[in-house]
């Protein structure tokens, strides 16, 4: 048994070498403090372990909330986490968006906890808003989906479907941050459709990874209270417009 534990230690030793850690926001390489063993953060009391150097934690740390605010998006709740202003929150959400990164994914899964237990308390189903199909094409994943199955992999018991589908908008070539709002909205509503042939529930949380103007929370909200979908609830990793 000693020798196992030994053999261990000096395996992660030689691939600390091999494979130093890499801090998933300022892409520093130290080895001994990035290892996910060791770099630690703190959300609401919960301690997870991160990929992320001591001072990126520190500042993820300090951007936490969650925040609860009531949004222009059909008189709906909205909960985010974390302040996308922060500039390390902005770097950590651009990596999740670039790269498919199992252990951001879990962070994020872990993070969602504290809101998704009341969230989901009432027997909603968990959702999700796909992403487009431009940057589907691009990179080759949904960070949003890769997020929400994480957390049902921690939680098997949560009542978890795909009810989006994205569709080509009218603006696919142009980058969604240089829509104004108007144009967001046009967007949203021809881009998103529902999956055919499926019974919708009473009780939504619809999840997505961050909110700017809202404009595709709104359309997906539009679609599923047309399915008499009674109660919609959003909820964001991070939230560009801070009204508490």
């Amino acid at each position: 048994m000693i020798f196992i534990t030994l053999l261990r230690h000096a395996l992660s030793f030689l691939s600390d070498i091999i494979y130093p850690p890499v801090c998933c926001i300022c892409k520093d390489i130290s080895r001994g403090t990035l290892s996910e063993k060791q770099s630690k953060i703190n959300l609401g009391g919960k301690v997870f372990s991160v990929g992320l150097c001591p001072d990126c934690a520190a500042s993820i740390e300090r951007s936490y909330g969650p925040w609860k605010r009531r949004t222009s998006i059909r008189n709906n709740t909205a909960f985010y986490l974390f302040n996308y202003r922060d500039e390390a929150v902005r770097k950590l959400m651009h990596h999740v968006k670039t790269c498919k990164c199992r252990s951001c994914r879990k962070f994020f899964a872990k993070a969602l906890e504290e809101c998704l237990d009341v969230m989901l308390s009432d027997g909603s189903e968990l959702t999700y808003i796909p992403r487009s199909q431009t940057l589907m094409k691009k990179y080759g994943f949904d960070q949003s989906k890769c997020v929400a199955e994480e957390y049902v992999r921690l939680h098997p018991e949560t009542k978890f479907r795909q009810l989006f589908i994205r569709n080509e908008g009218m603006f696919r070539n142009t980058p969604q941050k240089r829509l104004n709002r108007k144009q967001r909205l046009e967007n949203a509503g021809r881009s998103l459709s529902l999956v055919g042939n499926t019974h919708f529930p009473h009780n939504v949380v619809l999840f997505d990874d961050i909110i700017t103007t809202g404009a595709t929370a709104d359309a997906a909200s539009a679609l599923l209270e047309k399915e008499n979908v009674q109660n919609v609830k959003l909820l964001f990793l991070a939230s560009a417009n801070l009204v508490n």
